[in-house]
């Protein structure tokens, strides 16, 4: 299908290289390398539309993304996006909480059913994105987990659901620094969620001599010897700098749909320590440890094992040919092969 023409919807502005944390540009760009003309476009509806949600977020302060779930606003989207132009030979729908006039193929790190939401709330929910995954001919998971949801809670027939995993937006070069003093790596945006607070207790607790924890993301202040706060970085050099950087990266999440950091932690040869909770081992490889992010001794005794001479030498061979795995473009070539055989 080398030329085909393909519209990647999403929420988000087109132009915007972070929305959906980058996946739809990521994408564009791997379509791209195959030969294919792709284009982004927006489920956000008409500019006054999301003007109005945008009004609405402010004054109930909740975060960007809240207003994209509530029945009356995926209504309004829905209807507003009846006149979309979908004239392309595929139209690959990220995620579904929206209604395409038409729908190829769709793509998901996570199903509603993997949510903790009310069982009313859910249902409605449930019965609309199996609606969406019907209507396709291809579904797209980043991962095992989140393909065994579509499967179990929607019905939808295992023949036409295709893992294809996420990519690195930072691709990095290998560096395989030695572990001794380990230099930790933390990156996320949701402090609790990604467990940020369990990974800066565990690093005290160890209390290994010149070891450095650097935290980057929506993080609170800490005061703790050898944690380094870098705030929210988008400067991709200087988030390539801190991944080269690092001899392990620890991202333990309550829960993680996949991770894209610790892709990004593979391609630089490093390994990770993830979350046994979501698609976090498909994202990881073999290139890393999971441990029960609820198990404060278990991070402990991970990241002392990552510090290990031994055991660093090997998961990190290991994370760099995961790295190799881990790229847009094998993520588009994957969904390419998959949409030839549909």
């Amino acid at each position: 299908m080398q030329g085909a023409s393909i519209a990647i919807v999403s929420h988000g502005e087109p132009t915007d290289p972070w929305a959906w944390s980058g996946t739809p540009d990521s994408l564009r760009r791997g379509f791209e390398t195959l030969g294919w003309r792709p284009r982004r476009a927006s489920a956000d509806g008409s500019p006054a539309l999301t003007r109005a949600l945008a009004l609405g977020v402010r004054a109930l302060r909740q975060t960007e993304g809240a207003l994209n779930w509530p029945a009356p606003v995926v209504a309004l989207r829905s209807r507003a996006l009846r006149g979309l132009p979908l004239d392309d030979d595929v139209v690959l729908q990220l995620g579904a909480t929206y209604r395409l006039p038409r729908v190829d193929a769709t793509y998901e790190d996570m199903t509603i059913a993997q949510l903790s939401l009310r069982p009313r709330l859910r249902a409605g929910w449930a019965r609309r994105h199996a609606e969406t995954y019907r209507r396709a001919r291809v579904c797209f998971t980043a991962s095992r987990w989140a393909a065994d949801s579509v499967v179990r809670d929607f019905g939808v027939p295992a023949e036409k659901v295709v893992v294809v995993g996420m990519g690195a937006n930072i691709v990095c070069t290998p560096r395989r620094l030695p572990p001794a003093p380990p230099r930790y790596l933390w990156v996320g945006l949701e402090w609790e969620r990604k467990n940020g607070r369990r990974v800066v207790e565990a690093f005290r607790e160890l209390a290994i001599p010149g070891a450095e924890l650097h935290l980057v993301g929506e993080h609170p202040a800490v005061d703790v010897p050898g944690v380094i706060g870098h705030g929210r970085v988008r400067d991709r050099e200087r988030l390539r700098a801190l991944f080269e950087g690092a001899t392990a990266f620890v991202m333990p999440s309550t829960t993680e749909p996949f991770g894209i950091a610790y892709a990004e932690a593979a391609t630089a040869g490093v390994p990770s320590l993830g979350t046994t909770v979501g698609g976090a081992a498909d994202a990881i490889g073999d290139g890393g440890l999971l441990v029960d992010p609820h198990d404060g001794r278990a991070i402990r005794e991970a990241m002392a094992a990552l510090a290990q001479p031994a055991t660093h030498a090997a998961l990190a061979a290991k994370a760099e040919r995961h790295g190799a795995w881990a790229r847009w473009d094998g993520v588009a070539e994957r969904m390419a092969t998959a949409l030839l055989a549909a």
